[in-house]
């Protein structure tokens, strides 16, 4: 199986394909051949030693991905082998198939593409922080009330 794998310190420039073994879901394991892996900010900073999350080499970067199921390990009751999903691991996402808890994956409902649903978790996840935690954004106490800004 074939995977984008940082083994060094560096920019993207550094980062290397190279086959690796193939994972077998464990209990409570999804294994998930990978259509896409999102990319973010902080996986430049994550191959360059610049960010506070710092994964043992040799790692895959990207953090979330969308694919389909193609086993289960035992005690998975939520997907079967076939179904579409999307998650957010972290990191390795960057490779044929990523091997993920159960509870870090969701479906993906129909009509929605693969390159979208990989995407959404951190994207997600950082615009919710930046309106509620940055922004302090509040509630209108009823709709003639004026917005405000801090």
């Amino acid at each position: 199986m074939r995977a984008l794998l940082s083994k060094q310190p560096g920019p993207p420039a550094t980062l290397v394909v190279e086959d690796i073994d193939e994972p077998v879901a464990k209990k409570g394991e999804v294994l998930v051949r990978v259509n896409v892996a999102a990319l973010n900010f902080f996986d430049c900073l994550i191959i360059e030693d610049k960010y506070q999350y710092k994964p043992p080499r040799p790692f895959s970067i990207a953090a979330e991905l969308s694919g389909v199921v193609e086993a289960i390990g035992e005690g998975v009751e939520r997907f079967a082998p076939g179904d579409r999903v999307c998650g957010y691991v972290q990191s390795g996402s960057a490779r044929e198939l990523v091997v993920a808890p159960e509870v870090v994956l969701s479906h993906i409902p129909d009509g929605v593409s693969d390159e979208l649903a990989a995407c959404i978790m951190v994207t997600y996840g950082t615009s919710y922080h930046a309106i509620k935690d940055r922004g302090e954004l509040i509630p209108l106490k009823n709709s003639s009330e004026k917005r405000r800004f801090r």
